[in-house]
C-alpha cells in the first residue's frame, strides 16, 4: 500500500509502499545538490535565494500534500531550514568563537537530543510517561533558534549530506514503525515524527551518532518485542491495530455476559408471554 492509507495495515512485501519513501528522499537529494552548485558558482542575493528555498519548499508541499508519509516528514521544509541556517546570511554579526558558545553549544545539542530521544523512547516502548507535544514543540524551536545563534560556522557538503540522508532515514522508519506501536493516536504519532528527528539537522555529530544509536536501538528492541508477541501470544486473542483505537480485550469477557444476561433475560420473556 502507499503511505496515504493510513487506515489499513501496511503491506511491506508491495512495491508501492516505498514509492513515496523514494521520491522523498530524491526530491531532497536533488534540492541539496541545487544548493551546493547554487552555491559554488553563482552569488545570489540573500533574498533570492530564501525566497527560492520557500518557493521550493511551497510547491514540493502543494505537489505532495496528500502523501502522508511526505507530511509527516516535513516535506523539504527541515532540508530548507537547514540549508537557510546553514548559511552565512543569517548572522547579523562576526561569528566570534569562544569557549562559553561552544560551551553552550554542547549543552544545547544534548538537551535537544535527549528530549527528542525521550519522546521517541517513551512513544514506541509505549512506557505511558507524561509527555506534552506543545511544550516539547515549543522546547525544540527554542533549541533550535538557540543552536544557530551560538553556533555559526558552516557544514561541509559532505556533513550536510550524511545529516540529510540520516534525517530521513529516521523518519521514514519511523513512520514505518508504527505497526509496532498498538493502539496509538495517529495525528499524535505523525507529530511526533518529524519533531523527534529534527534536531539531526543540526546538533553536533557525536550527539547524532548517539541519537541515531538509541533509535536504532530501540527499533530493534520493537522489533523483537513484536516478533515474542507474534509467536508466543494466544491465537483466539485479536490483535490490536497499529495506530487505530480498538476494543480492549480484557473487557470483551464483561461484554460477553452482558449479552448473555440479556439474551436470558429476552428468551424468559417470551416463554411466559407465550405461556399467558
Amino acid at each position: 500500500m502507499s503511505s496515504n492509507d493510513s487506515d489499513t495495515p501496511i503491506n511491506f512485501t508491495l512495491v508501492l509502499t516505498y514509492i513515496p519513501a523514494l521520491l522523498l528522499i530524491l526530491r531532497a537529494s536533488v534540492m541539496l545538490v541545487a544548493y551546493v552548485c547554487m552555491h559554488s558558482f553563482v552569488t545570489l542575493p540573500t533574498a533570492v535565494l530564501v525566497t527560492g528555498f520557500l518557493l521550493v519548499t511551497y510547491l514540493d508541499w502543494f505537489v505532495f500534500r496528500h502523501d502522508k508519509l511526505s507530511k509527516a516528514c516535513g516535506f523539504l521544509a527541515p532540508l530548507a531550514l537547514t540549508l537557510i541556517a546553514n548559511g552565512d546570511f543569517y548572522i547579523t554579526q562576526p561569528c566570534v568563537p569562544s569557549t562559553l558558545f561552544n560551551t553552550l553549544y554542547y549543552v544545547n545539542s544534548i538537551a535537544w537530543a535527549s528530549t527528542s530521544s525521550y519522546v521517541f523512547f517513551n512513544q514506541m516502548l509505549q512506557l505511558k510517561y507524561p509527555t506534552h507535544d506543545n511544550a516539547s514543540a515549543a522546547l525544540w524551536i527554542v533549541n533550535c533558534i538557540f543552536h544557530v545563534y551560538v553556533h555559526c560556522q558552516t557544514e561541509t557538503f559532505l556533513v550536510l549530506t550524511c545529516r540529510v540522508i540520516l534525517f530521513y532515514a529516521m523518519t521514514i522508519a519511523h513512520w514505518f514503525a508504527q505497526v509496532l506501536v498498538a493502539d496509538c493516536d495517529r495525528n499524535r504519532f505523525a507529530f511526533t515524527v518529524l519533531h523527534t528527528a529534527l534536531h539531526i539537522l543540526f546538533v553536533d555529530m557525536y550527539v547524532v551518532a548517539a541519537s541515531a544509536f538509541i533509535f536504532v536501538g530501540v527499533i530493534l528492541y520493537s522489533l523483537h518485542q513484536a516478533s515474542v508477541a507474534t509467536s508466543v501470544g494466544p491465537k483466539n486473542v485479536p490483535r490490536s491495530s497499529p495506530c487505530m483505537i480498538t476494543t480492549d480485550v480484557e473487557s470483551q469477557p464483561e461484554n460477553m455476559n452482558t449479552l448473555l444476561n440479556e439474551l436470558r433475560a429476552a428468551k424468559q420473556r417470551a416463554q411466559s408471554t407465550s405461556t399467558s
